[in-house]
């Protein structure tokens, strides 16, 4: 299982929360509220992407972690919102036949 930690992260001004119930998935990467980093997640998604493009281990990392743990969040940031829609339903429809 690939582990994520968010210590550079939180630097940055984001992190990769845990959501538990939200329909979007379990782990997203998120803005972090208490700096006035990025305005938007969008941001962050951009972020992550440009960085990981640049090969920062870090950031490949994290997109590896949402991989795994989030497809849903994973399609939004490297696939845009239509892939994660579908993704979406991908997911939540995998979980009602377990």
């Amino acid at each position: 299982m690939a582990e994520f930690y968010n210590g550079q992260a939180i630097t940055e001004g984001w992190a990769i929360f845990e959501c538990d119930g939200s329909e979007n998935g379990p782990f997203q990467a998120m803005k972090d509220d208490d700096q006035d980093v990025f305005a938007t997640d969008d941001e962050v998604f951009v972020h992550i992407v440009a960085r990981a493009a640049e090969g920062s281990e870090y950031h490949l990392k994290a997109l590896e972690f949402l991989r795994v743990h989030n497809p849903i969040e994973h399609a939004a940031i490297t696939q845009g919102k239509a892939a994660a829609m579908k993704a979406r339903e991908d997911y939540w429809a995998a979980r009602k036949e377990d």
